[in-house]
């Protein structure tokens, strides 16, 4: 009988460090889980943390390449459009002085045509007329030449009442805008030969 208690002490025994090896192992297993949560909880956090910085920083990144890009195409528009403004400018002068240059051919034919016609006074309007446009176009030698012809029109008018008091107001009026100081001496000399002959 000895030995049945004794079998049975070793089976009460094994039970009870079956028990304690059940219960060990469930408060192992419990604290592997609170730990592996623990685990998942940092390295989740650590993860969204830099996503956060990592998105932060790019977003820093980017919106400084952005500013430097602007800054670098606002320069190159500006640029383009001083370009382009100086390319107009000057396509516009030209047009504009080929235009008044044309229109001074025009006048100058017309006062060519009222010489020969021996109609002198209407020939001094045209001849101040053509002056005044190609002084506007920047052309020196034809503005003398035709303010010269003006003045040589002028004192081969026979009769004065061909010079009215309205080709008198435009000859003064388009005069003013002849430059005096470039062509100072042919306007006193036109100026002297318009007195002389309505006196």
């Amino acid at each position: 009988m000895n030995e049945d208690v004794q079998i049975q002490q070793i089976q009460a025994q094994i039970e009870k460090f079956e028990i304690s090896q059940n219960y060990f192992s469930d408060i192992l297993n419990a604290q592997l889980v609170i730990f592996s949560l623990i685990v998942a909880v940092i390295v989740g956090a650590y993860f969204i943390f830099q996503s956060k910085v990592s998105k932060s920083t790019i977003k820093k990144k980017v919106d400084k390449e952005i500013k430097k890009s602007e800054k670098k195409l606002a320069k190159k528009v500006d640029k383009n459009t001083e370009k382009l403004k100086e390319s107009i400018s000057e396509t516009l002068s030209t047009i504009t002085n080929n235009v008044s240059t044309t229109e001074a051919d025009v006048y100058r034919s017309m006062a060519y045509f009222w010489d020969s016609q021996s109609s002198f006074g209407v020939a001094f309007l045209w001849w101040i007329r053509a002056s005044h446009q190609y002084a506007q176009a920047g052309e020196d030698v034809l503005t003398r030449i035709c303010l010269n012809k003006a003045k040589l029109s002028v004192e081969k008018i026979e009769q004065t009442y061909t010079l009215v008091p309205e080709n008198i107001g435009e000859y003064q009026k388009l005069m003013s805008k002849i430059d005096t100081r470039k062509y100072k001496l042919e306007k006193e000399l036109l100026d002297d030969a318009l007195k002389k002959k309505l006196e």
